[in-house]
């Protein structure tokens, strides 16, 4: 079960993955991955999700988190944000809806893919340094 930000980010990010859908971390965890530490309560992810993509996003997450459907979309249509919740740690993970600006793209094709556990498998994609802030 996972237990701190870096682990629910993972669980979040393969559930993503699944579902052929781009990401990249934000917040506190990137910040603090580009020497700028933050300590963090929640998990901040840019995603590139549209309507069409929320139900089977959900079911990959199963009942490991609240997922309200309709949320989701809601956020994807006025390009916002909408929450989850592990529920086996009660944490908060923030998607963002990429709005679909060109520098949104830009930083989207820019993000860096990071090892983050001692498994070589095991990673998650980033904001560069220079688009955090």
């Amino acid at each position: 079960m996972p237990a701190d930000p870096i682990q629910v980010a993972l669980t979040v990010a393969e559930a993503l993955e699944h579902c052929g859908l781009r990401y990249l971390v934000g917040g506190s965890l990137s910040s603090s991955l580009s020497g700028e530490p933050r300590s963090t309560l929640d998990v901040d992810l840019v995603v590139a999700i549209s309507e069409n993509d929320v139900q089977p996003f959900v079911d990959r997450l199963g009942d490991e988190f609240y997922a309200e459907p309709d949320a989701l979309r809601r956020a994807i249509r006025d390009r916002s944000s909408a929450n989850i919740i592990h529920y086996g740690t009660s944490m908060k993970v923030d998607l963002f809806i990429v709005g679909g600006s060109v520098l949104d793209e830009e930083q989207m094709n820019r993000r860096q893919r990071v090892q983050v556990a001692t498994d070589p498998d095991r990673h998650l994609y980033f904001y560069t340094p220079e688009d955090i802030s």
